[in-house]
């Protein structure tokens, strides 16, 4: 089975138009933001993290993530990879991204 260029570039085009359509309707929305907590078992402190998931195309909702972490005395705040819950792995879906950290005592 033989898979020509032009259906690999067709591909890519329809996911980058995907994306940015995502993006631009992200623009002006307002999200409740949930705020989820975590303690890492293998942790030597057992602090717990604070953390919000966002997709890629949701620019908006991670601004709206990083200010209300920032509101709660959460900080420094990290952005990357969505983790699994309750351990140290990256998730497997491909686009899932989060921003966290942990209270100053």
């Amino acid at each position: 089975m033989k898979i020509n260029v032009i259906t690999i570039v067709s591909i890519l085009v329809v996911l980058i138009l995907v994306l940015v359509i995502a993006m631009i309707s992200d623009a002006k929305k307002n999200y409740n933001i949930k705020i989820r907590s975590r303690v890492l078992t293998k942790s030597t402190g057992q602090k717990s993290t604070y953390y919000v998931t966002y997709w890629l195309w949701q620019p908006n909702k991670k601004r709206q993530a990083i200010a209300e972490l920032e509101r709660l005395g959460v900080g420094p705040i990290y952005c990357q990879h969505a983790q699994r819950r309750h351990k140290l792995e990256n998730s497997k879906i491909p686009f899932r991204r989060e921003c966290f950290g942990s209270k100053e005592s």
